[in-house]
């Protein structure tokens, strides 16, 4: 399968969220991946080309193209796993199911949240959104190889 290019739309809907980047442009290679990661924190648009940069946590930042970007994302498979986000701990299938008291899904519905990300369509859009905020794959990027998992980095 030809791999298909990130585009700044692929990257949009995280923004909001914050979302980490390892950056694999060549003239940074001689760092390790823990230093080519960091915040995307912003996108220049200019008519020639579209510069991201990426802060790392010392301060410092890399400047890049899209092409130059993996987003750190959350595998599906982790719906059902305890994870650590913004300082807390939780299994995001149980903070979903406390959080929804207002709306009953059944179990098949339920079920394909962790399955395939082109069932995400059949999800409410809060549900979608949270799983966007909590970095999660929902559009299977690191299948395409346009992502890193985030368990790959550490």
């Amino acid at each position: 399968m030809k791999k298909e290019p990130l585009e700044l739309r692929d990257l949009a809907i995280y923004l909001p969220y914050g979302i980490n980047c390892l950056v694999t442009k060549s003239s940074y290679l001689h760092l390790s991946e823990e230093e080519r990661t960091g915040m995307l924190t912003s996108i220049e648009i200019d008519s020639n080309v579209d510069n991201i940069c990426v802060t790392r946590p010392s301060g410092e930042y890399l400047l890049t193209d899209i092409e130059n970007i993996l987003p750190v994302l959350r595998p599906m498979e982790f719906f059902l796993q305890s994870i650590d986000f913004e300082g807390k701990t939780f299994i995001p299938e149980k903070k979903i199911l406390d959080d929804c008291w207002m709306y009953r899904m059944d179990d098949e519905k339920f079920k394909k949240i962790s399955d395939t990300a082109e069932r995400t369509i059949e999800l409410p859009f809060w549900i979608v959104e949270r799983l966007i905020s909590w970095h999660f794959d929902v559009f299977h990027f690191i299948k395409k190889s346009n992502a890193i998992p985030m368990n790959h980095l550490k």
